[in-house]
């Protein structure tokens, strides 16, 4: 399983926090499973981030409080919820869809070359002008036939 680290996280008031509390952060969205849930004790979590349990325990208390300045105020900006046998990533989902989103966008785009005959990186206006010049004999929009519907 990977997660997808938005760049947004160097605006974040998350960043503005000590390095252990930004360690755990990030291995906690590396451990989470796809709803967001991540299974285990204080001392794993300490343990998987290399930090003292006192800097886990500390970064997670962190995590469960309020942030006022929080940019998303979901949950009054706290990042997790403590559950049985670990903590719940309250925003993960949201952030999980973006990413599905921005993924079948990419592939959508690539299939979409592919389908036309292009390779990556190749002009896709250029492809656009290419494929009405193919079909209507120019590659003007304006100048290109209108096709009306059939009854």
């Amino acid at each position: 399983m990977y997660v997808k680290l938005f760049s947004s996280i160097l605006d974040s008031t998350i960043w503005a926090e000590g390095p252990e509390t930004r360690i755990v952060w990030i291995t906690m969205l590396a451990m989470a499973d796809k709803d967001g849930d991540v299974r285990c004790s204080p001392s794993g979590l300490a343990r998987r981030a290399n930090v003292t349990p006192e800097a886990a325990h500390a970064a997670v208390e962190q995590l469960l409080a309020p942030d006022a300045d929080s940019a998303t105020p979901d949950y009054e900006g706290r990042r997790i919820e403590a559950q049985d046998g670990g903590w719940h990533i309250l925003n993960y989902v949201k952030y999980r869809e973006i990413q599905d989103r921005e993924a079948r966008k990419e592939s959508w785009r690539k299939s979409s070359k592919r389908r036309a005959g292009l390779q990556l990186g190749d002009d896709w206006q250029g492809a656009g002008r290419f494929l009405r010049r193919q079909r209507c004999g120019t590659d003007d929009p304006r100048r290109a036939p209108r096709l009306l519907p059939t009854h």
